[in-house]
């Protein structure tokens, strides 16, 4: 973690903009992370249930559930980056243009 301008003389001070911009990667990591963890911890739950203890004691709702989780962590990381950093808005933002353009259009 960086000093963010408490003491000038040491050689990792940083100035606000970049210790922010520092603070938002750690935010976002964070986020990515968090919602990795959420998305995958109860499929290696069932994974290692079904190794060890039983072959068919995961009823197939649930794991359908779990392995939709999968899914939604790709579609939720897209968000976070896009909530995140403003290139990933614009770049989102053209997509949609694009497509919407192409729907109404033709």
């Amino acid at each position: 973690m960086t000093n963010c301008g408490q003491n000038d003389n040491l050689p990792w001070n940083t100035s606000r903009k970049s210790c922010a911009k520092e603070m938002r990667a750690v935010k976002t990591f964070s986020g990515v992370t968090g919602v990795l963890l959420c998305c995958y911890v109860p499929f290696s739950t069932i994974v290692i249930l079904e190794h060890f203890v039983c072959n068919d004691c995961v009823p197939t709702k649930v794991r359908f559930v779990v392995l939709e989780l999968i899914g939604i962590n790709s579609v939720v990381n897209a968000y976070i980056y896009g909530l995140r950093h403003r290139q990933y808005r614009k770049g989102y933002g053209r997509i949609l243009s694009v497509l919407s353009t192409c729907l109404f259009n033709g």
